[in-house]
């Protein structure tokens, strides 16, 4: 019930149904904090463990199989994700709910409205991806780099006699 009476975004509007405090609304970003990093905690893991069991399922089939990336920790990977969606995609998500209210409130047409959305959430998404590996403790080099590196490790020259 107390959840219930929080803001999902702090910058959503009082009206005559719910009125909502600044302690409300801080409140509310911390539960959306604590939400967020629950269901972050619990991606990272499920993927960190798919990771590890792919790896281990395909060096079963092939023994000389190394992966082009190092897979994350299960731990770094869990505690990774869940810190990123608590403190990073919630203050994105916070900052374009502001900037989408105020926009929808000010703009005088709808694609002004919807362009700088776009143009926001597009913003918002790669600077989250770019930041997402870190916090996951990934590699920081592109699986293309790793592969490119693999393909000059096992080059093998060999010289070809032309008489016939």
């Amino acid at each position: 019930q107390m959840l219930a009476n929080l803001p999902h975004c702090v910058f959503d509007a009082s009206g005559p149904l719910r009125q909502y405090s600044n302690t409300a609304r801080l409140g509310g970003f911390f539960a959306s904090m604590a939400q967020l990093s629950a269901v972050g905690a619990l991606a990272g893991g499920a993927t960190a463990l798919a990771s590890q069991a792919a790896v281990q399922l395909h060096q079963k089939a092939d023994p000389e199989f190394e992966p082009s990336v190092p897979v994350a920790d299960v731990g770094r990977s869990s505690a990774g994700l869940g810190a990123f969606s608590a403190v990073n995609a919630n203050t994105r998500y916070q900052l374009l709910g502001g900037m989408e209210r105020y926009l929808f409130g000010h703009s005088n047409f709808m694609w002004t409205y919807m362009g700088l959305s776009l143009l926001a959430r597009g913003a918002f998404a790669s600077v989250g991806e770019l930041s997402r590996p870190w916090w996951q403790g990934l590699s920081q080099e592109t699986a293309a780099s790793h592969v490119a590196h693999a393909k000059k490790l096992k080059r093998v020259r060999r010289k070809v006699n032309k008489s016939g």
